[in-house]
């Protein structure tokens, strides 16, 4: 008898490979934020959420799917997800310049055991940036995405709570000054 299936309660457990997937980003993304620390964390956060408005409302992109009608859907998504990946690494490096840090003000954070913190940043951060690559490619994953991976990051209530998710995140792990 398999261990998953006695866990679960049923006979007849099948996990997709995209529910594998999201389960192996999440670990990945808990042990980069391990490593890498809140601040990095932060400023990947605002990195996605910077590459999300630009690829969202990009004249240039949307120039290209009218001009090519001849390519094809999943053709525009890998370019779509392309870009996004290319700016969230482009924003990350320039957001983790030392300019941008005189203006941009970062929260303090909590001093004592960070690993709780550092877990809801890192679960924040991964789904939203789950729900934002399935979104971009949805031509391209459509045919192989599961049921619940459709109802957790591509529903309406899904997408909306990703998004917004990092936002409480960031501001329950931060310090405050008691003025």
């Amino acid at each position: 008898m398999n261990i998953l299936s006695t866990l679960l309660g049923s006979e007849n457990v099948i996990i997709s490979f995209d529910a594998v997937a999201v389960i192996f980003l999440f670990i990945a993304g808990f042990f980069w934020g391990l490593q890498a620390g809140k601040r990095r964390i932060l400023l990947f956060i605002l990195s996605i959420y910077g590459s999300v408005a630009v690829v969202a409302f990009s004249p240039i992109l949307q120039e290209i799917t009218l001009r090519f009608r001849t390519f094809s859907s999943e053709s525009i998504a890998w370019i779509t997800v392309g870009l996004f990946a290319l700016l969230t690494v482009i924003f990350y490096y320039v957001f983790s310049g030392t300019r941008v840090k005189l203006v941009l003000p970062l929260p303090k954070w909590r001093k004592g055991n960070q690993f709780p913190h550092i877990l809801v940043l890192s679960i924040a951060t991964v789904g939203l940036l789950i729900t934002v690559l399935i979104s971009l490619g949805l031509e391209i994953v459509s045919p192989y995405i599961s049921q619940l991976t459709e109802s957790v990051f591509l529903s309406n209530v899904g997408q909306i709570a990703w998004f917004l998710l990092p936002l409480p995140a960031i501001f329950a792990t931060a310090k405050y000054k008691k003025e």
